[in-house]
């Protein structure tokens, strides 16, 4: 009989072990939250799993030590030693329930309970069996470790919260790292009754202090420590996350997918971005605007500390789009970077004078913010006070596609067109904040450029764009104060701010983008659809909002310091560009020593004049040595001389018997007739439109005027295609040399 007994003995034996890695295990694959933390590592928010747990991850070794003693001295003190199922424990367990005719202890292991999380089965003596079972299938498959690691982020600590790290989060406010010798002991007593010693439970209290004795009387931590723990305050209410920064955890959690995240938001500056947009949303509202977005950037890191993504997220209409990512006609916002080519290619100085006069072009007149005009005006000022029509010009010297090629260079994604005009600098092209705000970081850091990071783990990978000559001298023109464009901004920051507001056609994106050493700030105020209103403007809707977050956050940032790579040159005093033999003042100018100032002062020329009569010399006449003589004379462009209502130049003229003398059949307006009615038919082509022409003895350029606004150049004897509005038309034709010619018809 023995030696039947024997084999089968081992049969089984092999049967069973067999079946420990044969039969399958229920999926130990667990679907995590979502858990986006500040930068500090406090929750912003979090995201529920499909079965609706809150149930975070997080690897055993960055757990409070404590905490895992702890852990396994209250649900499993021979964890370590037991191989899934503890026999001691179910003979103590069930002389225990027979003693009390009930069930008072159920000797589950760690092993055993995680077998229970995977099957949900009923609390029945089958379920037991088939839980002890598989328990030390768990013990033949995963290390101990392992197992009371998975235990620890799965077990239930109140509600529909699982795991320690969720429970730490949600009572706490913080993972389970650093706790408490309280706060580890109130989390290692949930387990047992989740129920009721969960915050605000009947027994929260009691559940903890008998871990503490337990604790005490295993030697986990010493009589004074426990009578200390035993005092402390036991969690009432589960902590929920009070920032309103719903965007960005939407983002990242959109990008990360399950997991925890650590934004690179901070949640002092976080605070107060979201206070003074709200101290300032009724404001804005009676502005007639609708949405606000705000983003602070940390220059030194190039890390996002601050966003708000709209005006409130659950507000009507647009609140859960993220403003900061969203397309926006781009203002006057990219100004300083042309100023900043124009400078880096030799075009300029801050000192250099830009034409600022209206222009026709082809029917396109754009014109100043404030519809007034210098005449000439300095580059730095045209800047500060945001003038369209110098940099219209100035862009027009510089090259559309090559301010376009710098914008994509310094991280601005630019759609590739071929039909960008000079729009693009005063609003035709669109920008996102959130790019344009990282552009005016790279400007801040004096020319390394990095794209905005949102997360804390991410490192900038900076390089250098432009120098910081160039940057400095743009720097310096943006710190200018008493703009006529923002009145009520004069004198109100104390510490060292350097800004640029913007404002789109038809008044729908107020932008202003204001940094100092440390941070940048980016606001947008605005309406999403609709039309705009007089009130939304940059410098009242959108400059007093970055400037209150600006000096919340960094009050007391001092001023850039001249950098190397600058020297003193001197440029002529009128033009602020590069001397030249006529001209008769220079001043002191500072310029880039890598990137000089290549351009000549376009306005003092050097005539040859007869000596005896003053008269410029006639070019098809010969004069005996000794005759002539040279002299210095200014020149102004026609636009600039019919504006400031002036000679075009007060240079010599050429002599009555001279063939290009300066006289009145000099230069002749074949097109149109003076004192004519010209009928025109919009409806028929070649009929709708007016055709200038003249003819010029000096063949030089044609430059045409019509009631005071150019209109554009032609050759001599060339037409240009006109389609006025009805009315009296006053045309002016300028040659070259200052020749006038006028004409007066009216137009039907």
């Amino acid at each position: 009989m023995k030696r039947k007994l024997v084999p089968g003995v081992f049969i089984a034996a092999a049967a069973f072990i067999a079946g420990l890695y044969l039969v399958p295990l229920p999926s130990l694959n667990r679907e995590y939250s979502s858990l986006v933390l500040f930068a500090d590592g406090t929750p912003m928010r979090a995201y529920l799993t499909s079965d609706q747990k809150m149930r975070f991850f997080m690897p055993l070794g960055r757990m409070d030590p404590l905490l895992v003693r702890t852990t396994v001295l209250v649900e499993d003190r021979y964890f370590f030693y037991h191989f899934g199922v503890n026999p001691v424990s179910i003979l103590r367990a069930a002389y225990q329930d027979l003693r009390a005719g009930r069930v008072v202890s159920g000797a589950s292991t760690i092993t055993m309970q995680i077998a229970r999380m995977l099957s949900h089965r009923p609390r029945t003596l089958a379920s037991k069996v088939i839980e002890a079972f598989q328990a030390m299938q768990l013990e033949a498959r995963m290390s101990k470790r392992r197992l009371l690691e998975y235990y620890l982020n799965n077990a239930p600590y109140g509600g529909n919260i699982e795991g320690v790290y969720a429970a730490s989060w949600f009572y706490f406010g913080k993972p389970p790292i650093h706790l408490s010798i309280a706060q580890i002991a109130f989390l290692v007593s949930l387990p047992k009754d989740p129920v009721a010693r969960r915050p605000g439970g009947r027994n929260a209290g009691t559940g903890r202090n008998k871990i503490l004795y337990k604790m005490y009387k295993y030697g986990l931590i010493t009589h004074n420590n426990y009578l200390i723990a035993l005092k402390k305050p036991i969690p009432s209410h589960k902590i929920t996350p009070d920032s309103n920064n719903y965007h960005v955890a939407e983002i990242l959690h959109a990008r990360h997918g399950p997991g925890v995240v650590r934004a690179a938001i901070q949640p002092r500056i976080q605070g107060v971005v979201e206070r003074i947009a709200a101290m300032h949303k009724q404001a804005i509202l009676d502005d007639g605007a609708n949405d606000l977005s705000i983003v602070v950037i940390e220059n030194r890191t190039s890390r996002v500390r601050g966003l708000l993504g709209s005006i409130g997220f659950f507000h009507p209409g647009f609140g859960q789009f993220p403003a900061f990512l969203a397309p926006r006609s781009s203002g006057s916002t990219l100004k300083p970077f042309l100023f900043l080519l124009a400078i880096r290619k030799g075009l300029i100085l801050p000192g250099s004078r830009l034409l600022d006069v209206p222009v026709d072009i082809r029917g396109y007149r754009p014109r100043n913010f404030y519809n007034r005009y210098k005449g000439l005006v300095r580059a730095d000022i045209a800047l500060a006070e945001s003038r369209n029509l110098p940099f219209l010009d100035l862009l027009n010297r510089t090259g559309i596609d090559e301010f376009i090629r710098f914008l994509r260079k310094m991280g601005l994604p630019v759609p590739v067109y071929k039909d960008y005009g000079l729009g693009v600098i005063i609003g035709g092209l669109s920008v996102r904040l959130l790019d344009l705000t990282g552009m005016y970081a790279t400007l801040a850091r004096m020319g390394m450029a990095a794209k905005p990071l949102l997360t804390a783990n991410e490192t900038a990978c900076m390089h250098r764009v432009f120098g910081t000559a160039e940057a400095w001298l743009t720097i310096k023109a943006l710190g200018m104060r008493g703009r006529p464009s923002a009145p009520r901004l004069r004198g109100l920051s104390p510490c060292h701010v350097y800004w640029k507001t913007g404002t789109s056609q038809g008044r729908r994106d107020a932008f202003s983008i204001g940094f100092t050493r440390r941070f940048t700030v980016g606001v947008w105020v605005g309406r999403v659809r609709g039309r705009g209103t007089r009130a939304i403007t940059g410098a009242h809707t959108a400059a007093p909002i970055m400037f209150d977050v600006l000096e919340a956050i960094d009050p007391v940032d001092g001023p850039y310091a001249r950098p190397k790579g600058l020297r003193t040159v001197q440029v002529c005093a009128f033009s602020g560009y590069k001397v030249t033999s006529a001209c008769a003042q220079t001043v002191k100018a500072l310029e880039p020593v890598d990137h000089p100032l290549n351009a000549t002062c376009p306005f003092h020329r050097r005539f040859i004049v007869e000596r005896k009569t003053g008269f410029r010399a006639c070019p098809s006449r010969h004069y005996k040595p000794g005759a002539l003589l040279s002299k210095n004379g200014l020149v102004l462009p026609p636009r600039l001389a019919e504006f400031l209502d002036m000679p075009a130049r007060s240079a010599p003229v050429f002599g009555p018997d001279c063939p290009v003398a300066s006289n009145p059949r000099a230069i002749t307006i074949i097109s149109p007739v003076t004192n004519k009615t010209y009928v025109l038919d919009p409806a028929t082509p070649g009929l709708d439109v007016l055709s200038l022409q003249a003819e010029t003895l000096t063949k030089s350029a044609v430059f045409w005027f019509v009631n005071g606004r150019f209109m554009g150049t032609t050759r001599s004897g060339a037409v240009l295609k006109l389609k006025p509005e009805p009315g009296l038309l006053r045309v002016l034709a300028i040659d070259g040399f200052g020749n006038q010619a006028r004409v007066r018809v009216e137009v039907e």
